[in-house]
């Protein structure tokens, strides 16, 4: 197969680096209006009181998910075993996240266990 054709595989990257900066951009805009959020939407302080949950805690979270997303992207884009392993991990729990969730789910399941691009995962870190 010629080095610059584009396969599931190419897909999958491209999935994952876009949820990696949309999750770091959340992230970002979520910490300059968390408290605003909170007021309108838990008045009571439920979430803070409990949960123990504030803005700049979510912040980090959801940052630091994004930084997960970006590093799976490029290690199915180097094409490592790890890679296959995580994205076969991420495409389980995204089935839980009905509709989109469970379409991006199926497709990158089906991408490491159903196409030609599972045979392609032979690196090793």
């Amino acid at each position: 197969m010629p080095e610059n054709k584009l396969d599931y595989g190419d897909a999958v990257v491209l999935i994952f680096y876009i949820l990696g900066v949309l999750s770091i951009i959340g992230g970002i805009a979520l910490s300059s209006v968390w408290a605003e959020l909170t007021q309108f939407v838990d008045a009571s302080g439920f979430t803070i009181n409990t949960l123990g949950i504030n803005g700049v805690l979510a912040m980090l979270m959801l940052v630091a998910i994004g930084i997960v997303y970006i590093l799976v992207g490029w290690l199915v884009q180097e094409r490592y075993k790890i890679g296959k392993m995580l994205t076969f991990v991420f495409g389980v729990l995204f089935l839980f996240a009905f509709p989109v969730g469970t379409v991006l789910g199926i497709f990158m399941l089906y991408t490491i266990l159903g196409s030609p691009v599972k045979d392609e995962f032979t690196k090793t870190l």
